[in-house]
């Protein structure tokens, strides 16, 4: 989990992240997401090729290697195909500096690709056509992602649509999203907020101390006189 500690999600404060990292180390995680692994293995549908990855991450580094953010296209295929046979394998694993422009190629490995399962397949399969059937054939016009046409191809298991965490996370994909935006600044401005006031909190705190330090000073100097005029006292009646 120690190569996550780059990508750390905008979103998320720098101590909680380590946090978070930090108890994913832990034996009982580690011991807890193998279990999980072993049952999602045996699931049938809903599975992936990324590995320990997270669907998040990956698209970090792909965005990162290709310049660019990954289409909704891209990224699903990228996921649920098996290695060797995914459209972008290939462009991911050169370094940017030799990256060709993707944008400009054809898809050579689109016919060869190989599914994870049925369900993946048959999922895009009918999102693409209900993308068409509503927006025609020009893929430009086409929108970067439609939630509902989605819900209509992937379908409901327990209340949840299947995949649909992964294609319209706003966490991952709409961070340029005007609204997004907006959350992220009233969020820092509360932050900031929040540190000037524990600051002002700590001044008081500091002031008050330094009060009872000068009152606790001048008690004892009072107290030293006091011992002062009861000695100079004693000594005048004793004559």
């Amino acid at each position: 989990m120690t190569d996550l500690i780059d990508f750390k999600p905008a979103w998320i404060r720098s101590e909680i992240w380590k946090q978070m990292l930090d108890h994913w180390n832990t034996p009982k995680w580690k011991a807890k997401s193998l279990r999980n692994k072993e049952i999602r293995g045996r699931a049938t549908g809903g599975k992936h090729t990324l590995g320990s990855q997270s669907y998040a991450s990956m698209k970090r580094k792909a965005a990162k290697i290709l310049g660019r953010e990954l289409s909704v296209h891209e990224a699903w295929k990228q996921s649920r195909c098996r290695k060797g046979s995914r459209p972008l394998d290939k462009d991911l694993s050169c370094s940017s500096s030799l990256l060709l422009d993707v944008d400009s190629e054809g898809n050579t490995q689109e016919e060869n690709i190989v599914w994870v399962d049925d369900r993946a397949e048959e999922t895009w399969v009918k999102y693409d056509g209900f993308l068409v059937e509503k927006y025609g054939k020009e893929r430009i016009k086409h929108p970067k992602f439609d939630e509902d046409l989605w819900s209509r191809a992937a379908g409901m298991n327990k209340g949840k649509v299947y995949g649909l965490g992964n294609v319209s996370d706003p966490c991952v994909h709409n961070r340029e999203d005007p609204e997004i935006e907006k959350l992220n600044l009233v969020i820092k401005e509360l932050v900031k907020t929040n540190d000037e006031e524990k600051e002002r909190l700590d001044g008081i705190i500091a002031t008050l101390l330094a009060e009872k330090e000068k009152d606790k000073a001048d008690k004892d100097a009072l107290l030293e006189r006091m011992s002062q005029i009861e000695a100079m006292l004693t000594a005048t009646v004793r004559k």
